[in-house]
């Protein structure tokens, strides 16, 4: 009966650990990333109607955010994603520790099928709930570029736009939809980006093992690597649009766009296919 406790006790502090190990590990890199995040939402944000600054590529973006708005602006929306990310990968680290335990006990035979289905399902589960975080982060990262910055109540500096705001002015222009504006968006980038990874990084893997004689550790780097950067061209399109259709309750009326389809045609119509990969440079590094 103590054994049984024993390890009943050392599972729930084996838990714990994976818990902080995984929230810690990914709030770390999110917040040595996080600047490229917001150079990226705004390369992809940008238009000559609604912003004052115009960037022409990711380094210009970079130089000139730091040059006008200092380095706090590489900050916005670093703690609406970090409230986000926390319990979700600490969760996410821990649901692999478990399988990954199981699996190696064989506890599970065959139910590969379900696993797959269930981390499918948990994806897409995970991908709703994010979604207003994602929106808030956003539309905190732009402010600063706006012709017409929002403004927290009685102040006078766009520079300290809170989460509040924000929030108060989803409500207002979008009503409590506009949290979830765009999910379905953001599912099929997510789709598209897990897709086109696990496909790329199996054939590379595949032509590295034939055609190279690189230790396995190289090999494994080296079509991780590969497939990250196939998945970000695959998926960026998507990324692009989800970005623009997510962005829009700072924008006056008449430049928002009434639905999914007029966004794409719109963007195509107005700036070329260009605009389609736009901040693939900064997804690039992310």
């Amino acid at each position: 009966m103590s054994g049984k406790r024993g390890t009943d006790k050392d599972t729930g502090i084996s838990v714990v650990k994976n818990l902080i190990a995984g929230g810690v590990s990914r709030c770390t890199a999110t917040a040595l990333l996080h600047p490229m995040d917001v150079v990226k939402t705004r390369l992809q944000f940008q238009r000559s109607q609604a912003t004052g600054a115009h960037y022409r590529n990711g380094f210009d973006a970079f130089v000139s955010i730091l040059r006008n708005e200092g380095v706090r602006a590489f900050g916005k929306g670093l703690g609406v994603k970090c409230s986000y990310i926390l319990p979700a990968s600490a969760i996410t680290f821990t649901i692999y520790e478990m399988f990954k335990e199981a699996f190696a006990q064989k506890k599970y035979g065959w139910n590969l099928v379900l696993a797959f289905v269930l981390g499918a399902c948990g994806r897409a589960t995970m991908t709703v709930v994010r979604t207003p975080f994602d929106i808030v982060k956003q539309h905190l990262q732009v402010n600063g570029m706006l012709r017409q910055p929002v403004l927290n109540k009685g102040s006078t500096s766009k520079k300290d736009l809170s989460v509040k705001t924000v929030l108060q002015l989803i409500r207002e222009t979008q009503g409590n939809k506009g949290y979830f504006t765009g999910v379905t968006v953001t599912i099929a980038r997510d789709v598209a980006f897990s897709g086109s990874y696990f496909f790329s990084y199996e054939l590379c893997k595949y032509f590295l093992y034939k055609f190279t004689s690189y230790p396995d550790a190289v090999k494994h780097m080296a079509a991780g690597g590969a497939a990250g950067c196939i998945a970000t061209v695959m998926s960026l399109p998507i990324d692009v649009v989800k970005t623009r259709i997510q962005t829009q309750a700072t924008l006056p009326p008449e430049l928002r766009y009434p639905s999914l389809r007029n966004a794409v045609y719109s963007m195509y119509k107005n700036e070329g296919p260009s605009i389609f990969i736009r901040g693939l440079g900064p997804r690039l590094v992310q």
